[in-house]
């Protein structure tokens, strides 16, 4: 027999993606202001390496990509998406720069649903899926930063359930197949209830394990948005001084539980000059102590 999961799809009598839920498709929200502020992007760092910065960059200068984080926060992106079904879990999300963020930056921030989408079958049975994108302009109206997440809405009660050491990167050397070195990482309840701060959003099934199996998982998980950020994190800590992430984005095959170690891998898939700059593509993974991967990723990294 086999040990994985199997799920029993109940699908209800009547589509819920219907004309009025389609509409919704390219609606925006009204555009508001964010601010790249000293504090929001310590909080950031420090929830994503779990360092606090000894020092804040000066007004204008580049800081990380981690304070987007702190900047979907404000701009507060999935309020627009309506409750279809009971449960809900986020099972991509991506960063996208087209520069790097300044310190006291003001950007306006825009949001807007990208599709709507049902699905039959797989680990949720059926299933709504919204994709969104958050854009953030600068006073010029350029395009700085974008943020997207797909939520995947389900009812947990209608499905049934059978057992079956870093170094800055030097860019001249760098190949395709290139390995990034290991990143180990154990994710603490503690980590992830200093993101949940962060966000400013606090999803029961994230502390409390007893709701967490009530919505279909195997305990408290870590929060897909913090494991981008760990995606973030190893590409970083490879690439020192040497250039800046453009892109990072995930897709999430499997829940991570809190206080379980994971491993983050990645490898050079491709280098290129592009627009007259050196440029990588690279491929990432987080991979769970059973040795499966939880998240498949891919970055673009351009180097200085």
């Amino acid at each position: 027999m086999s040990t994985h999961l199997a799920t029993l799809v109940l699908v209800p009598e009547q589509s819920l993606l219907t004309d009025e839920v389609r509409a919704l498709i390219g609606s925006e929200t009204p555009a508001g202001t964010v601010q790249v502020t000293p504090r929001g992007w310590r909080h950031a760092v420090e929830v994503y390496t779990g360092r606090v910065p000894a020092e804040t960059p000066a007004p204008g200068e580049s800081v990380s990509g981690y304070a987007i984080a702190a900047l979907e926060t404000e701009n507060g992106g999935t309020s627009r998406i309506p409750d279809l079904m009971p449960n809900s879990l986020l099972i991509a999300n991506q960063w996208e720069f087209e520069r790097p963020l300044r310190m006291g930056e003001t950007l306006t921030a825009s949001s807007r649903i990208v599709d709507i989408t049902e699905r039959f079958g797989g680990r949720f049975g059926y299933s709504i899926d919204f994709r969104t994108e958050s854009v953030y302009r600068d006073a010029t109206g350029a395009v700085v930063a974008r943020g997207g997440i797909t939520m995947t809405q389900y009812d947990a009660a209608r499905r049934a359930f059978r057992r079956g050491c870093w170094m800055t990167v030097d860019s001249s050397s760098i190949h395709e197949g290139d390995e990034l070195p290991l990143l180990h990482i154990q994710p603490s309840l503690g980590m992830v209830i200093r993101f949940c701060a962060l966000q400013w959003t606090f999803p029961v099934f994230f502390y409390d394990a007893d709701a967490a199996r009530a919505a279909g998982l195997p305990g408290t998980i870590v929060p897909g948005p913090l494991k981008v950020g760990l995606l973030y994190r190893a590409v970083d800590e490879w690439l020192g001084g040497a250039g800046w992430i453009r892109q990072v984005r995930a897709a999430h095959r499997r829940p991570d539980p809190t206080n379980s170690p994971i491993d983050i891998a990645g490898r050079v898939a491709r280098v290129y000059e592009e627009g007259g700059k050196r440029r990588a593509d690279l491929e990432l993974a987080i991979i769970n102590q059973e040795g499966q991967p939880s998240v498949r990723g891919f970055a673009v990294v351009e180097f200085h």
